[in-house]
């Protein structure tokens, strides 16, 4: 049987298991009370909190923050890609021979840049 959230027994504390909400039930507290009143609430809590709950408030919100830090870092990313291949068109042969060409040319004229070259000027 799991260890219930919060008991009133206050050894029972350090023996919380990570809680995993999600993204959604935090956005929807949020909208209700407002950004402003939640924050003011948490601090007033941190404020009136013993060690032993600080301690759970801690182990408590760095799980919630590592579940929606990795949401947000996936929907960002999922943007990034719908963001890149809303600007790709699909290349023509004869517009892939050009660019070969194109290529071949700058290699031939020395155009060229090894890749520690290209490390130095990004500052890689």
């Amino acid at each position: 049987m799991d260890t219930p959230l919060f008991c009133h027994a206050p050894e029972s504390f350090l023996s919380i298991k990570p809680l995993s909400l999600g993204n959604h039930f935090y956005q929807a507290k949020a909208k209700a009370m407002g950004v402003d009143q939640i924050r003011e609430r948490l601090h007033l809590r941190i404020e009136q909190a013993d060690e032993k709950m600080l301690q759970v408030l801690d182990e408590l919100a760095e799980s919630l923050f590592k579940n929606y830090q990795s949401d947000a870092l996936e929907q960002a990313r999922q943007e990034r890609i719908a963001a890149y291949e809303e600007n790709l068109k699909p290349m023509t042969k004869e517009e892939l021979v050009a660019r070969a060409l194109a290529s071949q040319a700058d290699i031939e004229a020395g155009r060229i840049h090894d890749l520690e070259e290209v490390k130095r000027t990004l500052g890689l």
